[in-house]
């Protein structure tokens, strides 16, 4: 009889170790979600009249200044009856 006590002792540890284990998987695996909130919107700026050659400087001045441009594409050109697929991969650099 002892031995069958220490036996389902021994289950019952096991269970519990088990069952905490998937406890701790779920749990660790939620994620908390919250609700959509509205963006904050910035205050509106007063728009000032410039000429053109101020905002042409402003454009130039703000620009996106890169040096390389990489582009990829994947090409099927179909000639009457005959096709032919191929990739393209383009790389740009400007030298300045």
């Amino acid at each position: 009889m002892n031995r069958k006590n220490s036996y389902n002792c021994i289950l019952k540890n096991s269970y519990l170790f088990f069952m905490s284990f998937i406890l701790l998987i779920f749990s660790a695996g939620c994620k908390t979600t919250h609700k959509a909130s509205t963006p904050k919107v910035k205050d509106e700026r007063k728009t000032v009249d410039k000429t053109a050659p101020d905002l042409q400087q402003l454009i130039s001045e703000n620009s996106f200044k890169s040096t390389t441009l990489t582009a990829k594409a994947a090409v099927k050109a179909v000639v009457g009856d005959q096709s032919t697929a191929f990739n393209i991969n383009l790389r740009l650099l400007r030298t300045v």
